[in-house]
Parts: C-alpha cells; structure tokens; sequence
C-alpha cells in the first residue's frame, strides 16, 4: 500500500507530462514506434527505483528534519572512509542503467561526454536532496555514480549500433530526458510523505 503512494506520487507530473510528450513524438513520426514507448515506460522506472533505493530527500523530510548541516552527514574527501567494496558497487551498478538508456531513446546521448554529464548531475541532484533527511551526502557516490554512467554507455554502445540497424528510432528531443528526470523528481519531493503515508496504513 505504502508502495502504491509512492508510486502514484513519482508517476502524476509524468502522466501529465506525456501528453505534451506525446505530441511532441507524433511529429517526429515516432509515436507508433512501440520499441520507443516500451523504452521510454522502462526510464521511468528505472527513475522511481533510483530515487526510492538511494532515498532521495523529499520536501516534508525537510520540513520535519530541517535544513541543518552536520559535519556526519557529509563527506567532501574522496574515499577517505573504509572502502565498502559491496556499497561502493551497488552504487555503479545502479547507473549502469542510465548509461544504456539514454542512448537508446535519445541521439543526443549517443556520444559519451553527454552520458556521463547526465549521470553526474542526476547524482549530484540525489546528494543534495539527502541534505534534507538523515543520509550521508558522499562526493564518493557522485564518483561510483558517473563512473556506472559511463559504463552503461560503454556496454550499452553494441545494443544502441543494433537498434540502429534495426530500425528502432531515437528521438531528436534530448532535453525530454531531463524533463521526465526532473518531473519524477519534483513529483516525489513535493508530494511523497513517507511518514504521513506509514501513519493512515498503520494506524499511528
């Protein structure tokens, strides 16, 4: 159940959005493109499954926990800190993903520099949310995190050359990937209360 308004709230701005969205694949030709459709609903859960595993800070943490700077809760140095070899590479692993999509949706990221722009301010975004909740802030997940960018891109590179062959369209409008980034963001921050949420299914 909890799961459920989580979901609702993160998917709203994006139900929104696709209307536009759709318009603007209908004039590329691309709108009965399936692949492209299929690819674009796997974005966006990618999306949510990030911002729900890496616990991105929504507005009423803040409100709840206040905007206060501990020294605890954030790392500036570099692996200064005992390596977690199990942490460190789930945080790679979970941008591998971003690396493998954006080239398969958008021409934009089919070039490495764009890719790897993306992941890095995608994390940077996550980290500075987590200021707002009980999280670390670690300039070693903004590293991990890109580093898994770029290798998505890199595995990713064979199956972008296939879809091309293929047939399977990339669309021109690479700014829609930070509006539906963005659109899952703000839909979760604004409107997601963990707590309220846990309070009306458990009764406290």
């Amino acid at each position: 159940m909890l799961l459920c308004f989580e979901v609702l709230s993160e998917l709203l701005p994006v139900l929104i959005f696709a209307i536009f969205y759709g318009r603007h694949l209908k004039k590329e030709g691309i709108a009965v493109a399936g692949s492209h459709i299929c690819l674009l609903a796997l974005f966006i859960i990618y999306l949510m499954g990030v911002f729900h595993f890496t616990g991105a800070g929504t507005l009423f943490e803040g409100t709840r926990f206040g905007l206060e700077l501990r020294y605890d809760q954030i790392n500036l140095i570099p692996f200064s800190k005992n390596i977690n070899w199990v942490g460190h590479g789930l945080n790679i692993v979970l941008f591998i993903p971003l690396g493998v999509l954006l080239p398969l949706l958008w021409k934009k990221y089919q070039r490495l520099l764009p890719v790897v722009a993306t992941g890095l301010a995608f994390s940077v975004l996550i980290e500075l949310s987590q200021l707002l909740n009980i999280r670390v802030s670690d300039v070693d997940d903004l590293i991990l995190n890109t580093l898994g960018a770029l290798l998505g891109y890199l595995l990713g590179k064979p199956l972008s050359l296939l879809a091309k062959k293929m047939g399977i369209p990339a669309s021109d409008g690479g700014a829609m990937a930070w509006g539906i980034l963005l659109l899952v963001f703000f839909g979760r921050f604004f409107l997601y209360d963990e707590m309220l949420f846990a309070s009306y299914l458990y009764g406290f």
